[in-house]
């Protein structure tokens, strides 16, 4: 019987779905191993757009003491199936996706509280039959959030049932306030009693293991008090190739795709050709400046290599506009970190854009965490480009590292910031210059393009 090629996942981040439809798969699985190995409390950030979703449904799949029978279904093929942990299939495991939570409207706490009530009526009733007939209802009579939780985790000590809480894109919801609302809604929500610290507080103790994802550090930071993360571990040399597609991964699916027909002509040149052209476009990420350090190689963005290849696959050649419409998406994040700053009375922001955009690298130090009130510090404004994946790793310079743009993607992203920036003030037409340019190329009519100019 002829096996069923392995189709690209692209856009997909459920990782049972990619082994049950037989989806290709970067195995990350290594990494549960180093992670078990680190301390229980664990928050690990990159950019938008680089696995994250997808890595933490894997660790799901495998902690959910519901898969423990299905350990070979799930996981025949990867890293982890010849070295499976002691805690495979032990946990009772929560999920929350925080990027599922509205934080623009009007009633953010009401929002939230449905959210993750109803997430935790999920884990009862999926639950139950570890603890009493009933359970799922006593959650659900429960009114919000933190009460639920309270039962939970005081039922689970009760009943030995270990718990492992995994928490996606924790920062997003905050994110949207901060940047839909203002600062006082913000402190009022992570300060204080404010509903989402309260939650994060009864989380403390009633998780034996808890990893949190994210992009930024400034809830990280705000929370902190009344929740203790133990580490932050998205700088750690050995998780640096955690997300994102080594150049290796990458050689290994051209590879494959060539092996099954999906990419012809001979083998060789074709990689050549494939990395050479998309990897001035999605390459160059480094996370840790050991790593950059000892010669490790830099990261492509998966999500940005798994559009290339489909659209190199169905046509047989790229694009003449390489720009990743994902990547260009992202620019709204830019263009809130300033217009953010400059409402905070601060106008110098434009300069370290500029200088990023134009010269080889800028200088700076990459905080792990800071809280929202010190978003205006310099320091802190480009420890945000590097965390949103706008600047990345490429050496040291005394105590400060440097810090350049990755890649082609992203410095589209600062150009058309810049543009935007003059054209507000200074608009110029240019709708008929291309005009001019085609003339000159093609008829040699250089005249009217410097007359126009």
């Amino acid at each position: 019987m002829e096996q069923k090629i392995k189709l690209l996942p692209s856009g997909i981040n459920d990782f049972e779905r990619i082994r049950r439809d037989n989806l290709y798969y970067v195995d990350k699985t290594q990494y549960i191993s180093v992670l078990e190995h680190g301390d229980s409390y664990l928050f690990f950030g990159r950019p938008r757009r680089f696995g994250k979703s997808l890595f933490v449904s894997m660790l799901e799949a495998y902690y959910d003491i519901k898969n423990k029978d299905r350990f070979d279904e799930l996981f025949s093929g990867l890293w982890i199936h010849e070295h499976p942990t002691e805690r495979r299939g032990f946990y009772q495991v929560m999920v929350l996706d925080f990027s599922k939570v509205n934080g623009g409207a009007d009633n953010v706490e009401e929002n939230f509280n449905t959210y993750c009530g109803n997430r935790m009526i999920e884990f009862a009733e999926k639950y139950e039959e570890f603890y009493y007939k009933g359970f799922a209802n006593d959650i659900r009579n429960e009114k919000n959030a933190t009460e639920r939780i309270n039962i939970i985790t005081s039922k689970a000590k009760q009943y030995r049932n270990p718990l492992y809480l995994i928490v996606d894109e924790y920062d997003n919801f905050t994110n949207t306030i901060l940047s839909l609302h203002d600062e006082k809604v913000y402190l009022a929500i992570t300060h204080g009693e404010g509903f989402y610290r309260d939650l994060f507080k009864k989380f403390k103790g009633g998780f034996e293991r808890i990893f949190l994802t994210g992009v930024s550090p400034v809830t990280l930071d705000d929370l902190t008090s009344g929740f203790n993360i133990a580490s932050y571990v998205s700088q750690k040399a050995n998780l640096n190739q955690l997300l994102g597609f080594s150049e290796t991964d990458v050689k290994e699916m051209i590879k494959y795709y060539h092996s099954v027909g999906m990419i012809k002509g001979d083998l060789q040149q074709q990689t050549d050709f494939i990395i050479s052209t998309i990897k001035p476009w999605c390459n160059n990420f480094c996370f840790s400046l050991k790593s950059f350090e000892n010669n490790e190689p830099s990261m492509y963005n998966g999500m940005m290599v798994l559009y290339y290849l489909n659209l190199y696959m169905e046509n047989g050649q790229f694009p003449d506009d390489m720009t990743a419409p994902n990547s260009m998406m992202d620019y709204g994040k830019l263009d809130h970190l300033v217009k953010l700053e400059k409402l905070m009375g601060n106008n110098l922001r434009d300069s370290i854009i500029h200088k990023a955009a134009n010269e080889e690298y800028v200088l700076g130090v990459v905080k792990e965490h800071f809280p929202a009130t010190e978003l205006i510090e310099d320091e802190n404004f480009i420890s945000l480009m590097y965390y949103y994946g706008m600047l990345t790793i490429r050496g040291k310079f005394g105590f400060r590292m440097k810090l350049s743009i990755p890649n082609n993607n992203i410095r589209k992203q600062y150009y058309q910031y810049i543009i935007n920036q003059y054209n507000q003030s200074a608009k110029i037409d240019v709708s008929h210059l291309q005009d001019t340019f085609d003339s000159a190329a093609m008829f040699g009519e250089w005249k009217d393009m410097f007359g126009y100019i």
